[in-house]
């Protein structure tokens, strides 16, 4: 019995043998793994048809045992003595599965001396004169699998490596849109580099008085600060309403004086075109702070209790300015606006001037200015 005839009995006793097309499934495996087999250079056309020729004498001989167990034959006892002669054809037909092929006994299907499945995988078939596939070539169990239960095998090993590839393709892909989400939401920038604007420093309210005399610390920029009146009887005066009136109130800006005695003061009022009032600083207070820190303080006050945000900015010829518009709370309280420039070592060769807009946002709004004195340090 060859390799192929072993195999399709093999597969047969695995099922139900007496189902027809359980048994054409079989077969068609069968021919399956021949088909193989054969798809090897080494084989040459004429063994090949042999092969083929061979299996389809088998899978006809072994169809016709299964046909003549499933249709039992008539007893005449005067046919079989007349053909008693003939007695070992008769029998290679009726009794093949007890006699001629001990593996095919109907009764029980899984005899217990029936050879291990490995010692057949090892066992060289259909020697020829080429080199002879082993079992593992016939793997009928196999190819029933594949025919019976679904998809073939090796097709499931080709979508392996397809299907790995896409989940890595796919992880690197989340990985990826991860990494660009946390950069473009700004989670490794620092959180004082994140806003990229330049916010304007809110002043400072304090309820101590402040000596101007005091200084500031070297390399301080002095940012704007509002506090209680800062009293330095070495500070110079250029603004005393009633006394020195040396500003300028451009066309669509109001100024006027208002008050007695301590609560005198210069009202301002920017008109909606923002227009600035300007107070002059002379040239010879400028030469005094010439190469010196400079610091100015602005003694305001909101109107009617108004809180508003004011402007300041300062225009000293070769001195420079002091540093852009600057910008202040105001509210209904009489304070100071103070802050601090550094003068070049330079002589000054005209007049300055401080520059106050009433009311940023151009609603309106009026500032109350009692007074603005400068020293130096």
């Amino acid at each position: 019995m060859d390799t192929l005839e072993r195999a399709i009995r093999s597969a047969l006793e695995k099922g139900d043998a007496g189902d027809r097309a359980y048994r054409e499934k079989v077969y068609q495996s069968a021919f399956a793994a021949l088909e193989r087999a054969l798809n090897n250079p080494n084989v040459s056309e004429e063994s090949a048809l042999a092969r083929r020729s061979s299996l389809q004498q088998t899978i006809a001989r072994v169809e016709g045992e299964h046909l003549a167990v499933s249709r039992p034959v008539p007893v005449q006892p005067q046919d079989e003595r007349r053909v008693a002669p003939e007695a070992p054809r008769v029998q290679a037909r009726n009794e093949a599965p007890r006699v001629a092929e001990p593996d095919l006994r109907a009764e029980p299907r899984h005899p217990p001396q029936a050879r291990p499945y490995p010692t057949e995988r090892r066992e060289p078939v259909l020697g020829g004169e080429h080199r002879a596939p082993v079992l593992d070539e016939y793997r009928i169990d196999a190819d029933l699998d594949e025919t019976v239960r679904g998809e073939p095998r090796s097709v499931r090993r080709k979508r392996r490596p397809f299907a790995m590839l896409f989940v890595a393709i796919t992880a690197l892909a989340l990985i990826a849109l991860a990494a660009w989400w946390v950069v473009g939401s700004g989670l490794l920038i620092p959180a004082e580099q994140r806003d990229g604007s330049v916010p304007n420093p809110s002043p400072v309210r304090e309820a101590e008085g402040f000596n101007p005399a005091a200084g500031t610390a070297p390399g301080n920029t002095g940012a704007p600060r509002l506090g209680a009146e800062a009293a330095d009887p070495n500070a110079i005066a250029l603004f005393t309403p009633g006394e020195q009136d040396d500003f300028t109130t451009p066309s669509d800006a109001v100024a006027e004086l208002t008050g007695e005695g301590e609560a005198r003061a210069l009202r301002i009022h920017s008109g909606r075109s923002g227009s600035a009032i300007a107070f002059n600083v002379p040239q010879d207070v400028l030469k005094q702070l010439a190469g010196r820190r400079a610091l100015f303080v602005v003694e305001a006050q909101a109107e009617d209790g108004e809180a508003t945000q004011i402007s300041i900015s300062c225009s000293f010829g070769e001195l420079g300015d002091c540093g852009g518009r600057r910008r202040f709370d105001l509210t209904g309280e009489r304070g100071d606006v103070i802050f601090d420039v550094d003068l070049p070592t330079v002589e000054p060769g005209s007049d300055g001037t401080i520059a106050i807009v009433s009311d940023v946002s151009n609603n309106g709004k009026a500032v109350d200015i009692y007074s603005i004195r400068v020293s130096g340090n």
